[in-house]
Parts: structure tokens; C-alpha cells; sequence
């Protein structure tokens, strides 16, 4: 596994992180506590250090409460990253309430310390949040003195796809020194136009979330292939967008992925190249999955700026 520093942050995380939205079932499959042990296991074993999770992935903090039961004892190892700003009453993504108030957050922290059994959180998001939510000095107030108390260590923002570099500079407004958005070699070939060069200039941490372009740049999917309805990608996209990615994927994956390399591997490569990225947090559903994007790390260059030997 190679690491790197997380922008201005003190943090040292691995370029392959665990994303762990899928452990609330609405990827297609449910998951035991032990099955989210055994994954969180063998990850530290492999060498990834770095766990983003959120308060809405799932009814009560579902995700984050097995997170929280699967590494007690073994906090000391992990870097811990999770959300705010949207939690569920009920199973379904129907059933997501947003509050971004600094009360209500208040409130959402200490569940989410609660849910991970621990007295402090490394890195603390505002989930998926408009620009006029953002913009709300008594919430990030609230924050800076929940770390004074170590309750969180740096807290930030996770992107929508809209305004992003909007949101970073509003971000380093408001004391934030991680961000994290969407990248991957599907959707942002262009760089995010200027985004990710600010956030290198402003040392910005940077987290890559959906490096696989929700599952399309692994190459699995085929022209036809449907998502049960057990499954986000079914509702997020009609049949015709579906085709339409799976068809731009393997087009991409043809033109670009070296021959020998597996698709994911280098669609996570890809997606932690630019300078201002220090990790990316695909969503592994097994020890296999797990163990073969363990292998991506051997496609990243080593003399990123970033890097730590």
C-alpha cells in the first residue's frame, strides 16, 4: 500500500481508502456485522488505513454503527471520515431529512461519536450541502469549537457534482482543509475545471469518492445489464442513462486502460494522480473486491507530491 498527507492536515492515509455506504444495503446486498469485520479486517491487513462513512447511510447510523462494533479496540489504526447534514427515518433514500443547522448538528456528532465508539472523529463532512447551507458562519462556529474539544479533528465538505469550486473556495472561507467530490476517469476528465488545482493550491485534503464511477469503470457491467431495484443505481438513473454509461465506460475502458491492467485497478490509479489528491474510497461489497482493488496501489506513482515514504 502506498500513503500519502492528506493536504494541510497532520493525517497520513492510504491512496485506497474504504468507502462504506453499501454496508446499509442499498447496493444489492445486505450485510451482517461480521461480514463488515471480517472486510474492515483483512482491509488493515492489506494496509488501508482510511474508513468514510456517513450519518445518512442507513436508519439510526447504521453503517457507522457497524463500523464502530467491527474496529473496537482497533480505533488506534484507522483514520475516520463521516458526514453530516443528512441522516434517514427509514431504510429507503425516500426517507433522507436534511438538517444542516448548527443544533441539529450538534446533535448528529454526538450520535456519530456514539456510533463508532469513540471520543473524537478525523475527519468530519458537511454531506452533499447547497451553497446557502454552506454559507452559515454559527454551523462552522459550532464545529471549530468541536475541535477545540477534540471531538473532531479537521472537518470540511463533501461535493455534489454542481458549483465545486464554488464550494472549495467557501470552504477555505470558513476553516475547512478537507474536501471530498466526485472523480473519476468517466465523469471528470477535465480536472474539474480548476477545482482540484485550487484545492493543491490552497493545500486542501482531497478524497475521491466514486473512483469507479459507481461500479461502470470495472468493465462488469455489459450492454443490457440492470440494477435490481434493492439497488441506488436503479433508481438513480432510467434505463436509457444506464445503457448510455455502461456503453462511455467500456468505450473509455477500450481506449485507455492498459492491456494486462484490470479496469478497476487502473480506474482508481487514475483517480488519485493529480497532485491535490491524497485518497480515493471505492465502496468494496466483498474480501474479494477488496483484495484485488488492494492491487490498484501498484498502478500509483510514487513520486506524488503527497507521498510519504
Amino acid at each position: 500500500m502506498k500513503y500519502r498527507k492528506l493536504g494541510k492536515t497532520n493525517l497520513c492515509v492510504s491512496v485506497i481508502g474504504l468507502g462504506t455506504w453499501q454496508y446499509c444495503g442499498d447496493w444489492g446486498k445486505a450485510f451482517t456485522g461480521e461480514e463488515v469485520k471480517e472486510i474492515l479486517d483483512r482491509a488493515s491487513e492489506l494496509g488501508l488505513n482510511l474508513i468514510d462513512s456517513a450519518a445518512g447511510y442507513g436508519p439510526n447510523h447504521l453503517s457507522e454503527s457497524m463500523i464502530g462494533a467491527a474496529i473496537e479496540g482497533n480505533r488506534d489504526k484507522w483514520v475516520l471520515s463521516t458526514k453530516f447534514g443528512r441522516y434517514r427515518t427509514g431504510q429507503g433514500e425516500d426517507t433522507v431529512v436534511c438538517d444542516f443547522s448548527a443544533e441539529a448538528v450538534k446533535g448528529q456528532l454526538e450520535d456519530s461519536l456514539r456510533a463508532f465508539r469513540t471520543d473524537s472523529i478525523d475527519i468530519y463532512l458537511m454531506h452533499s450541502a447547497p451553497t446557502e447551507a454552506i454559507d452559515n458562519d454559527e454551523l462552522w462556529t459550532m464545529l471549530d469549537k468541536a475541535k477545540q474539544a477534540g471531538k473532531i479533528k479537521n472537518y470540511g465538505l463533501s461535493l455534489t457534482a454542481e458549483k465545486t469550486l464554488l464550494h472549495c473556495r467557501m470552504a477555505e472561507t470558513f476553516g475547512c482543509t478537507v474536501v471530498e467530490m466526485i472523480y473519476n476517469g468517466l465523469d471528470n476528465q477535465s480536472g474539474l475545471d480548476g477545482t482540484l488545482d485550487y484545492c493543491m493550491q490552497k493545500e486542501l485534503g482531497v478524497l475521491a469518492r466514486v473512483p469507479l464511477a459507481q461500479g461502470y469503470l470495472s468493465g462488469k457491467y455489459k450492454p443490457g445489464a440492470k440494477f435490481d431495484k434493492s439497488d441506488v443505481r436503479s433508481y438513480y438513473y432510467s434505463e436509457e442513462v444506464t445503457q448510455k454509461r455502461i456503453a462511455s465506460a467500456l468505450e473509455f475502458i477500450e481506449k485507455n486502460v492498459p492491456a494486462g491492467v484490470a479496469p478497476a485497478d487502473w480506474a482508481m490509479a487514475w483517480s488519485v494522480a493529480h497532485p491535490a489528491v491524497g485518497a480515493c474510497i471505492p465502496g468494496f461489497k466483498s474480501i474479494a473486491q477488496l483484495e484485488n482493488g488492494a492491487h490498484a496501489a501498484d498502478y500509483v506513482f510514487s513520486n506524488h507530491p503527497l507521498a510519504i515514504d
